[in-house]
């Protein structure tokens, strides 16, 4: 699926807000039915396309009101403080992940979402995590990840269980309002978007 697309934000699923209890539900897993189907599929478009829209790195299906077990990730290419240089991600859609191992290790970075619009925060999370999923074609996926697309994928996993990044929050203090996004943004460029506020790299 292209990054390159014809955005029109009436036309984008909105993304919920912090304030919106449906955002604590567990999302229940996707039937083995739903694989490779038509629903499955215009979901993950429509999920993109609102990840676009927002200026997000990743999105998870609650966020825009489907309560099933499916995220979607892009992750441009550039430097970032805490990380140095990131790889990119291409467009990635896993279905029903899970996080099946973690390092020990442990790396506090801060980061923002969609669902809490105008803040970001330092957030300590494990630097490498082992991952089962499936494509939305069915086919059963093992990886590891680190860097960046860890925190990531585990920012998105979370919300699949109910969990904002501010309930990993130990102190206020790590908590801070965010300033508009500059002209040059990566993930800006990278969508091909009109800079605006609160569009960063979030989550």
């Amino acid at each position: 699926m292209s990054n390159q697309l014809d955005i029109n934000a009436k036309l984008a699923d909105p993304v919920l807000q912090f304030t919106d209890m449906r955002l604590r539900q567990i999302s229940a897993p996707v039937s083995a039915a739903e694989f490779d189907s038509v629903w499955l599929r215009d979901w993950v478009s429509r999920l993109d396309y609102s990840r676009v829209t927002f200026g997000g790195i990743g999105i998870a299906a609650p966020q825009v009101g489907l309560f099933s077990r499916l995220i979607v990730i892009a992750i441009p290419a550039h430097e970032r403080v805490g990380f140095g240089q990131i790889a990119e991600v291409p467009l990635q859609a896993l279905v029903n992940p899970e996080i099946v191992w973690y390092s020990e290790d442990m790396r506090k970075a801060t980061e923002g979402c969609l669902s809490v619009k105008g803040y970001e925060g330092f957030v300590v999370r494990p630097g490498k995590i082992g991952v089962v999923a499936y494509s939305p074609e069915g086919k059963r996926l093992e990886f590891e990840a680190d860097s960046l697309y860890a925190r990531v994928l585990q920012h998105e996993i979370d919300h699949l269980d109910g969990i904002l990044y501010p309930d990993r929050i130990t102190t206020l203090r790590d908590l801070r309002k965010v300033s508009p996004v500059a002209p040059d943004d990566p993930v800006l460029n990278f969508n091909k978007l009109i800079p605006r506020p609160e569009a960063g790299l979030v989550m």
